[in-house]
């Protein structure tokens, strides 16, 4: 190739790499619809053709570069259910709340390597639904399916697939105790603009094009040959031999020391439980009919079928409505889960997939007391017509208790004492 034609093409390797930060910026300030160029670009640059339509890599027969990617690839296995290998959920808390944003993972990607360009392109990044994406799939996706070379009509099924907001992980806010939880969308927007980061920290491209970003990486260690191989960090980086970005794995803790459930300690907790909520629910059901004569809170007489989960680390006890003349106990033994997860068993799932559930921050093995929701727990969205529709759980009220803490419903003046107490701040929340 003559000299001044290679030059050409590395100009224009350069300017589709700036138009691709420019694009990022744009992105970054909120237009993330703005994939869609950088897709464009990206396709400009990696996609293989033939004579007439070659990348910008194969002029420069550059196939080969290595490039940095931020992602493992998506492992093969007949089990995989899932594979997230250029997104980065983070949550955040003021003390008050928590929220959680998901996104590109740029610099805070934990996992960096140089491959080659052709591996790259091809390199299986995504995994849901039973269907796999390369950076091929979601780039020409998004350029050629969604308006950046090309509009289609009807999208593929598996791009289709790509768009849907339930896709991958959800955003998670969390008030009062409530979790919501909605799911995220646009995760193929987030996936090209992780691509755009990789490609604008891969030294080797960068050297090729002779181009420098206005925002380069955080880490700027370069492969040392044209094979690539895997990024050595600064030792200054890796905090008490832990790799950038891990917290120290939580051990898993046995139950505290005293706490040894025989037969005959079940069988007592139960009578307790039972006990408990008869004295809770007649000492309820007499304060409801005199200090709520215009039947505000009607919703709440009526019997009631109480649900006693055991699971590892405490119990849960949800409070159900039921047609039948007494109150009703069933008592389960979830051995395999967390009070946390038996509560997300009964999150609340609007149509739309916004979900609420109550809230547990704990770390494993900690000690979460004991306490009670009174719920159910409500969401209002509007519908196509844009009226207001309401959804709320079928369960009326959650407790829970931790290992050391089972014995919360052992005293019946504390049940008909709870009962009253929970009475008047479900009126202060009606009145």
């Amino acid at each position: 190739m003559p000299e001044s034609e290679w030059q050409t093409f590395k100009d224009h390797l350069a300017r589709q790499l700036r138009f691709i930060e420019r694009s990022c910026e744009v992105y970054d300030e909120g237009y993330t619809d703005e994939a869609i160029q950088i897709a464009v670009r990206i396709r400009v640059i990696l996609h293989p053709g033939g004579k007439k339509s070659r990348s910008v890599l194969q002029h420069l027969h550059s196939g080969r570069i290595p490039l940095l990617t931020t992602s493992e690839g998506a492992p093969e296995r007949p089990d995989l259910l899932q594979y997230d290998g250029l997104g980065s959920f983070r949550a955040s808390s003021d003390g008050k709340g928590v929220s959680g944003v998901y996104g590109p993972g740029e610099d805070n990607a934990l996992y960096r390597e140089y491959i080659k360009a052709d591996g790259w392109w091809k390199q299986v990044v995504l995994f849901a639904e039973g269907t796999s994406y390369s950076r091929r799939d979601i780039v020409l996706g998004v350029a050629e399916q969604e308006g950046g070379a090309h509009v289609a009509a009807t999208p593929t099924a598996e791009y289709e697939k790509l768009m849907t907001p339930s896709l991958m992980w959800d955003l998670v806010e969390v008030a009062a105790g409530v979790e919501t939880i909605t799911p995220a969308a646009d995760v193929r927007f987030k996936y090209v603009r992780q691509m755009a980061y990789e490609l604008l920290n891969s030294p080797e491209l960068l050297k090729l094009a002779e181009y420098s970003p206005s925002r380069p990486a955080k880490r700027e260690t370069q492969p040392t040959d044209d094979e690539g191989n895997e990024e050595t960090q600064d030792e200054s980086e890796i905090p008490d031999g832990l790799e950038h970005g891990q917290h120290e794995p939580e051990a898993p803790r046995s139950r505290p020391a005293g706490v040894k459930l025989t037969p005959e300690d079940l069988e007592r907790i139960r009578d307790e439980v039972i006990r408990y909520f008869r004295a809770y629910y007649a000492e309820f059901r007499d304060e409801i009919e005199k200090r709520d004569p215009d039947v505000k809170l009607d919703y709440l007489r009526g019997q009631r079928r109480i649900v006693f989960e055991l699971g590892k680390d405490g119990a849960v006890i949800t409070h159900f409505p039921t047609e039948d003349d007494d109150d009703a106990f069933e008592f389960v033994f979830a051995k395999d889960k967390m009070v946390r997860e038996l509560a997300a068993d009964m999150a609340l799932k609007s149509p739309r997939g916004t979900t609420k559930r109550v809230y547990f921050d704990y770390s494993l093995g900690e000690d979460f007391g004991q306490n009670t929701y009174l719920g159910p727990l409500v969401h209002q969205e509007k519908d196509l017509h844009y009226r207001t529709i309401h959804y709320r759980t079928n369960w009326m009220q959650l407790d829970w208790a931790s290992w050391v803490n089972l014995d919360r419903w052992s005293d019946e003046d504390r049940a008909r004492e709870d009962a009253r107490l929970d009475l008047e701040i479900r009126l202060q929340g009606v009145y």
